[in-house]
Order: C-alpha cells, then structure tokens, then sequence
C-alpha cells in the first residue's frame, strides 16, 4: 500500500503533515492491515504551544467517493465518454427496476457504481483513469475484508455451519441482488468474487461524514463517503487520541491528532479514533471483520443457536415455534466486562425472552400457552384474583403487561428468571459442546477470533452459574447509580429471523 499511499499524495489534493507517517499496522491481531502514525519529535517543532489539536490529514471532497459521485455521473450526457456512458446506463437499469427499490441506499449505490467501474476496468474497451479508478484498483480490489457474509473466505463453510444465526441477511440479499443484477447485464461472465471484494471493502472503510445542508444554515447531515487515508486510521476506544471533522471554510474532510493527553516520554505511536462510542461485537464483525479490544463494558447482542431452540421443548412446548408465533426473536445482549459476564436485563427484548417460562399460574406443572388449533400461534392462559383461569390471545406486548407489568408481579418475574436461568444453563453446556469440537483452518482468523469470543463468554457464564454469582445486570447492579448500562441496537437479522418476524 506505499505505493498507493505515494501516488494518491501526488496526483490528488489530499495533504500529510510532515510528521504523518502510513505503514503497517501494530494493532495486535491486524495481519496484513495499516495504520497511520505520528512522530512526536516532528510534531513539536510543527505545533503551537497552545494548540489543543494537530491537523495530520486534509482531504477535500474532491479526492473522495460519494453520492455527489454518482449524482455527477447521472447528470452527464451520454455523449461525453463511452465510460460514463455506460455506467450511467447500468445505473439507472439498477434504480429503475422495482425489485432493487428496497435496497437503495446511499452505500449500497457507492457498491453498484464501483462495481461496475470495477468490471469495465477489465474490459479493454475502455480505459478507465483518475484517483476513482486508481483508488478502487490500488486499495478496494486489493483488500480482502473477512466478514461473515465473504463466501471467498476459508472459513466460510464454518460461518454457515456455526453461526448461520449471525450472518447479517440484508447484506447477503443485497449482494446476492447484485449478482442477479450483474449477471443480466453481462451475459457469460462470473463477476461474483469481485462483487464480493468490492462490497466488503466499502462496507469496511466507509465513514460518516458531516455535510452541510446549505450556506444559510447550521444544519448537518451525515453522508456516507470513502476517504482515502483517513481508511487507514485504526479503531481503538481505550487509546483514542484523534477524531475527523470537517473544515466549515474550504468543506475539507480534517484528521486531528489530540494533543492534550500526549505522552511526551515516546517518540511515536499510532493514531486511533473511534468507529462507536459502545462496542457492539456482532456488529463490529459484520461490518469491520474484527472483534476490538477494550477494558471498557462491551456487548454481544447474543442470538440462540436454531438447532438446540428447535429440539428442546419447555412444558411441552418448542421453543422455535413459540417465538416465531410470537415474533420474539430469541436473542440478548451479554455485556462484557473486565471480571465477569452480566446479561442485560433491563430491556424489553430480554422481558419477551422471558414470556415462555412465566410462572403467573403458579403451578409449576402447568404451562401459561395453548397451542392454537392452526399450529400459527398460542393462546395464553391467565388466572384472575379468584382463581379462574381463562384463555386469550394476547401479542407478546400484552403478554409481558399481564405478566409482569405490576407490582405484585414481582414473585412471579422471580420464579421465571430461575426458569430462564435453568433453560439457559442447559443451552451452554449444549452449544459449548457443539462448537468445541471445530477443526480451526488457522489461529489469526477473523472466524477463530469469533469463535474464541464466544468460548470465553459460555465459560464465564458457565463459571458464574455454577459458583452461584449473580449473571443479571440489573439483579447485581441495578442499585447502583454509577454504574452505566451501554445502550446498543440489535444488529440486522440472519435469514432464520427476517422470515420469523415477518407479519
């Protein structure tokens, strides 16, 4: 990548303080990646004595790829070149057809446009020049991004086979589009393992960058947008010393190296920002293709392996069936933290969980749900002040009110919760059985990483249940006002989801 990063210098307007330096990576665990460094020695002969931050990358708009990009090639005549001619022409055969509409976002079009530019870069006709074409050859087509839905990765058989539950499904539909979209319009060619390159680079490397909304407001909004260099700044949230913003004169996309906490006693080190404020590891694993490091509190949005929810049966009842009846989807967030694992019970989604095992009829020996006589949803069984019981169909919304919803339900939540955790028990000794039996394709995989993740997460909930520690967040911190629970979104569905909660 030096002679990427020399010739992107050279022939564009982006700029590097003298005291920036780009070469490989010495984050543990990056294998082959880069990074962006800063000498301290240079830097204080360049910097103010009250300067608060140092200006080591500048890039203007016009050395980054964007929807002002594609906006530019749809405005032009076709008669301008036979490069935008035809991309123009495939662009809007993309957009106009009704079946894509679902998938038109502004990322998903900076996929389209680069693989097209991508696929006419092979053919000789044309002859395809510029930073665009120099960027998308030099640094996109020659990164390979390891995320789950890659199916050019030697892992990617174990993906399918392990952790299906995992694999983002918009990302695979929408690849899986492309390919349909690009094998019509280039008839006899396999272009598949370049689509899947140029998707997972993007994904990987694309930024949200600030705009502005006009020159007589204050108003901003974030557009997605590949800016080279700046790509090759790493995450990291526990050494984070730099942040990019951008210049309000010139619109200039800035990487400013912090200075305040500078260790003065080293002559260089790495720059880092930050890629989310609150590590979600699912997420960072679709889109970024590796688990980060951090001493701070991380969360595993942790989904239930199909195979154990669809053979086990609580009461009678399958687990699978009842909650895709009841569009639960059977999945919770682990929070991690330095000494111990706690599982986030403060959120709605870990309430619906919950729904299977209430205890509200008081009778261990009978179950709170009728199966319907459709087989497509369950009824549920409630008893009233007297005793009576009486059955109605009630959504999971309804559910969780009835259930626990007031304050003398509080037994009730009690005797479920120990339901839950006996079920949950069961579930890690069968899914730690499941997967310690994986023969690795190698040891510095993205797929290892993600497998070792989840080994140590089941071990320590497996340690904590069995020396009889507290495994819920709330029930050992809930009191405790210091304490903050991170707030993180579930990630997108895999195929088992998007089809269970579908009205």
């Amino acid at each position: 990548m030096e002679a990427a990063t020399e010739w992107l210098l050279e022939n564009t307007p982006i700029t590097k303080s003298e005291c920036t330096t780009i070469r490989e990576s010495v984050v543990d665990g990056d294998t082959g990646g880069y990074g962006v460094f800063v000498n301290f020695t240079k830097l204080r002969t360049l910097k103010g004595e009250k300067d608060s931050k140092f200006e080591l990358l500048r890039i203007p708009r016009s050395a980054t790829i964007s929807m002002t990009s594609i906006r530019d090639i749809l405005a032009k005549s076709t008669s301008e070149n036979a490069v935008t001619a035809s991309i123009k022409g495939h662009l809007t055969a993309f957009l106009s057809d009704e079946n894509h509409h679902a998938f038109i976002n502004e990322t998903n079009l900076i996929v389209i446009y680069l693989v097209l530019k991508a696929i006419l870069s092979d053919n000789k006709t044309y002859k395809l020049t510029g930073f665009a074409s120099f960027y998308l050859n030099e640094v996109l087509l020659k990164t390979f991004v390891p995320l789950p839905c890659n199916t050019f990765q030697e892992d990617a058989d174990k993906w399918n086979q392990y952790y299906k539950e995992y694999l983002n499904f918009p990302q695979q539909l929408f690849i899986e589009i492309i390919n349909r979209f690009i094998s019509a319009r280039f008839l006899g060619m396999n272009y598949e393992k370049l689509i899947s390159t140029v998707y997972c680079s993007v994904i990987s490397r694309i930024l949200e960058i600030p705009e502005s909304s006009g020159e007589d407001t204050d108003d901003f909004f974030v557009s997605p947008t590949l800016v080279p260099l700046l790509d090759f700044v790493n995450h990291d949230n526990d050494h984070r010393n730099a942040h990019f913003d951008i210049d309000l004169r010139t619109n200039d996309i800035v990487l400013y190296l912090e200075l305040d906490d500078i260790d003065s006693t080293v002559e260089e080190a790495q720059v880092f920002i930050s890629y989310a404020p609150v590590e979600e590891l699912v997420h960072f694993e679709q889109i970024y293709g590796f688990l980060p490091k951090s001493n701070n509190v991380q969360v595993w949005c942790y989904r239930f392996d199909e195979d154990f929810l669809s053979t086990y049966h609580y009461n009678g009842i399958n687990v699978s069936h009842f909650y895709k009846c009841m569009r639960v989807r059977p999945s919770f967030q682990i929070l991690i933290l330095p000494s111990e694992v706690l599982i986030n019970d403060c959120i709605v989604e870990f309430g619906e969980l919950l729904i299977l095992f209430s205890q509200h009829l008081q009778d261990p020996k009978k179950i709170s749900f009728q199966l319907s006589e459709t087989n497509d949803s369950y009824c549920s069984i409630l008893k009233d002040k007297c005793g009576t019981e009486t059955t109605k169909l009630l959504d999971k919304e309804e559910c969780l009110e009835e259930f626990f919803g007031e304050h003398d339900e509080i037994e009730n939540y009690e005797k479920t919760l120990k339901e839950f955790k006996s079920f949950l028990s069961k579930y890690i000794t069968f899914r730690r059985e499941k997967i310690s039996s994986i023969n690795l394709l190698s040891q510095n995989s993205s797929f290892t990483a993600f497998w070792q993740k989840e080994i140590n997460l089941l071990d320590s909930l497996k340690g904590q249940f069995e020396s009889k520690k507290e495994v819920m967040w709330y029930e050992k911190y809930g009191n405790d006002e210091k304490i903050k629970i991170p707030t993180v979104p579930f990630p997108p569905p895999s195929w088992i989801d998007y089809e269970n909660m579908r009205v």
